[in-house]
Order: structure tokens, then C-alpha cells, then sequence
């Protein structure tokens, strides 16, 4: 059978804590990017073969790089006193050169001669945002689009130069986006349409003619700072392929290593390593939103049982549910946390408030306390282990809701039902395609110790 492609890779190439924006260079070789790794807001390259890294400008506030066609030079914003305007550095070092004044995201055509960048007004509490092409000097500037009460944002440059792809989200910068293609003089617009509205979308990039872009996993938040999809698809819209999930980067866990359980938070590559809790005894399960703001976990301590919610800085943390509970998961909209009462029950709070939703799912595995419950990943069902009437136990899954208290009647068998090894938790996959089981084998062998002191054999009284 043919072999299997390796899946993708993803790695930190920075590693401040404080860098983002990133723009790679025409040749692939160099990375431009924002830090505010010292406190100011400036533009880096870095070479991304050889490691190095180097601030191009001052700051205190520059943004947006993007680099020139040619790549000798970075096309960047820099604010001041709330207003951006629009320059331009070599990327070999040297004084920065101002273009536009009053202007924001630029980025340069294929061919090196043209400019475009986005003017945003406010007006009555309003966005109001037009879109403008220029010489790659700045000068002849010229509006091509005007979009009253819309919010642009990152115009890009088609590969052939004759349209500019803009993301605009009509109601806030941080919600469900949308893609507009312009023709580069103006005459001719028209909506890409993406999968769903789920959320905030990145830039667009190329692959020949096709886009490529992450949209958030969640409908509130940006797409740099939640999990998301990286998506292709054409420029006539239709059907996206999903090239890559990207999930939020921090590794929790529970940890004893001071003489109790408490929640620990990390980097991914496990630098920075600190510990987010001070229950006392027994912080375990910890699980993160999707748009990385809370941390859901299960406290045993005796004055603070529950489920909790805090902030990933250890800041503001909230009781959800008092009481006895194990093994909470986040719903996949991050709107919900599903746990166990042991022995009796899978219940649904809401992490919002903590309104603990009518849905009852009582507890039928022979394994009441270790045995877990699943989110489908499409956040509509909800996986249990139970026995079926022959008394093996499985994986059954059944419809959620936030009203009703009983949906028994959607209930159907997925997984396990061995009779030989009774499952005892599981997993599903991203895609809910698979189900991974773990499975109790019971076993009864008979052990011989030899040599145990105070032990006298019969063979020598």
C-alpha cells in the first residue's frame, strides 16, 4: 500500500512570548515581524535558516510589515498619537523613509510600482474605511473603494496584480470575517465566500492562484490569539480544503511536585513552566478555552471542591459548580464545560455565569469515578461510556442540549462493547472520524517470592 505523507510540522522560530504579524520575504529567506520583546513595539527580520534576528526600526508603535517585491526593503505602519502612516526601510538597515501620511496596511504590488493601504475615518462611532492604490513612493494617491460602517483590514495583492484581496468584518474587528476582491481600479468588487462565519479571519496568502488563510476556530477573539484552520481555496469560491489545524499554544497539566496536585501552565516547548493554582490538595484536569481567556479545572480540595475557572496568569478565579465533580471538558464553541458527579452523573454548566444546564446523563459504566465523557467535536453530541442490555460496556454517544433534561432517546452505540475488555475511557479525533479506546484486560496469575527475610521455607524446619 502506498506510503502515508508526513503530517505537517509546527514550531515556535521565535520565541520571545511577544512577537507576531509575520511576513516572509519573496525569496523565503528572511522574516519580518513585530516584537514588543523590549517594550516597544518595533520591526524585526530574522533569517530563517540561520536563527538570527535584528530590529530594523525604533518604534515605540510600528506594525504591519510587509516586505517590497524585490525584497531589499519592508513596507511597515507606524502610529503615532493614534494616527498611522505609512514607511518604508531597507532591510539591510538605515533611516526609515515616510510615504503616505494618514494611512495603515500597505503592501506592495508583484511588480514593484504600486502601493496599496487602507484610510480608516471615524465618524459618529462609526468605521468608515477606504481602500487606496499609490506609486511605491507614496505619491499620485487614489481612492478605488469608500465602505461606510465596515471595518477593512490587511489588503493584499493578488500574484498578477490586478486585484486586491481586503477582510472585512462589518461589526467588530474581532468577529466573523468575511473576503472582498476588488479590481485594482476600483470598478469591480465582489464577497469570496468562506466556509462559515465562525470566526475572525487572518490576511490572505497565495498558493499559484489559489488563497490561503487561518480562520479562527471560535467567533469571538482574533485570529492570532485562538486555534484555528488554515484553509485554500479559489478565488471563485466554492468548497476549502482544511490544509492544517492550529491549536492554542500552552501546555497544562496537574503536578505534585510540591507535595500536592496543583495546575501548572507552560510554553510549548515547556520553558516558563509556573504553577496557576493554590488549592492545597488535588487541582487536576485542567482544559483551556478556545479562545485561550479561562482555564476549567476540578479542585478536591475539601474548602474549595468544585469546578473552577481562572485565567491563564492565575488571575480572577471563579467557582462554577460547588461540590464533588472529575474530568471536565470544554465544549468545542468554548461556551460549555461537560464534567462527572462521580458515581452519578455527566452535567453541563455554562462558563460564562455558571448556569448549570437541565441535561442529566446518569453514570452506567462499571468504572463510575475514571470513566470520562466526550465532546463530539462538532459540539452537538455529547460520547459516555454505559452498558449496552448484554451488560458490555462502550462508548454510546447522544444529542446535547441546552434545554432539554433528557435526550436518552438519541442514544446509540459508537465504540468498545468488547467482551473480553471492558472500556474504561476513549477519545475522539479532531475530524470525529476515529475513536481511540482504553480497554481494562483483567488478569489473575499466580506469583512465587523467593527469599523474603523472616520467612522460614517447610523445606528446611
Amino acid at each position: 500500500s502506498p506510503r502515508r505523507p508526513e503530517p505537517p510540522r509546527v514550531f515556535s522560530i521565535t520565541y520571545s512570548g511577544k512577537d507576531r504579524s509575520p511576513a516572509v520575504s519573496p525569496d523565503g529567506r528572511n522574516l519580518a515581524f513585530v516584537s514588543s520583546r523590549d517594550g516597544k513595539s518595533r520591526i524585526w527580520l530574522k533569517q530563517i535558516a540561520g536563527g538570527g534576528e535584528v530590529a530594523l526600526t525604533e518604534g515605540p508603535d510600528d506594525a504591519a510589515p510587509r516586505f517590497s517585491a524585490d525584497g531589499s526593503s519592508v513596507f511597515f505602519t507606524r502610529w503615532v498619537d493614534r494616527q498611522g502612516s505609512i514607511y518604508r526601510v531597507p532591510t539591510v538597515g538605515g533611516e526609515p523613509r515616510k510615504l503616505v501620511s494618514d494611512g495603515q496596511d500597505a503592501d506592495g504590488s508583484p511588480d514593484g510600482s504600486k502601493l496599496v493601504f487602507l484610510r480608516v475615518l471615524a465618524r459618529t462611532g462609526f468605521l468608515n474605511t477606504s481602500i487606496l492604490v499609490a506609486n511605491a513612493d507614496g505619491s499620485a494617491e487614489r481612492e478605488i473603494a469608500a465602505l461606510p460602517k465596515r471595518s477593512l483590514q490587511r489588503p493584499r495583492w493578488t500574484p498578477d496584480g490586478i486585484s486586491i484581496a481586503v477582510i472585512e468584518s462589518r461589526l467588530q474587528i474581532s468577529g466573523p470575517g468575511s473576503i472582498l476582491l476588488f479590481s485594482a481600479d476600483g470598478r469591480h468588487r465582489r464577497l469570496i465566500a468562506t466556509p462559515d462565519g465562525r470566526g475572525a479571519l487572518s490576511s490572505v496568502g497565495w498558493s499559484g492562484n489559489r488563497l490561503v488563510y487561518l480562520q479562527s476556530d471560535v467567533p469571538t477573539g482574533g485570529s492570532r490569539t485562538t486555534p484555528g484552520r488554515v484553509l485554500m481555496q479559489s478565488q471563485e469560491s466554492g468548497p476549502a480544503d482544511l490544509l492544517l489545524h492550529v491549536a492554542y499554544s500552552r501546555l497544562l497539566w496537574s503536578s505534585n511536585r510540591g507535595g500536592h496536585f496543583e495546575i501548572w501552565i507552560a510554553d510549548p516547548d515547556g520553558s516558563g513552566a509556573r504553577v496557576l493554582t493554590h488549592d492545597g490538595l488535588n487541582a487536576e484536569n485542567p482544559s483551556m478555552t478556545p479562545d485561550g481567556q479561562w482555564i476549567i479545572y476540578a479542585s478536591g480540595s475539601p474548602e474549595r471542591a468544585g469546578l473552577w475557572k481562572i485565567r491563564p496568569d492565575g488571575s480572577s478565579p471563579k467557582l462554577l459548580v460547588r461540590g464533588a465533580v472529575v474530568h471536565p471538558e470544554i465544549s468545542p464553541d468554548g461556551r460549555h464545560a461537560l464534567f462527572h458527579v462521580p458515581g452519578e452523573a455527566a452535567r453541563i454548566v455554562r462558563i460564562e455565569d455558571g448556569l448549570l444546564l437541565p441535561l442529566v446523563i446518569p453514570a452506567q459504566s462499571e468504572f463510575p469515578v475514571a470513566g470520562r465523557s466526550r465532546w463530539m467535536p462538532d459540539g452537538r453530541s455529547i460520547a459516555t461510556i454505559g452498558t449496552d442490555p448484554q451488560g458490555l460496556s462502550g462508548v454510546f454517544v447522544q444529542a446535547f442540549s441546552e434545554d432539554l433534561a433528557d435526550t436518552s432517546s438519541t442514544r446509540r452505540p459508537l465504540a468498545g462493547f468488547d467482551p473480553d475488555r471492558p472500556t474504561e475511557s476513549f477519545g475522539i479525533s479532531p475530524d470525529g472520524t476515529r475513536v481511540v479506546l482504553a480497554e481494562n484486560e483483567g488478569r489473575s496469575d499466580i506469583l512465587l517470592a523467593e527469599g523474603v527475610r523472616g520467612i522460614v521455607s517447610k523445606r528446611t524446619q
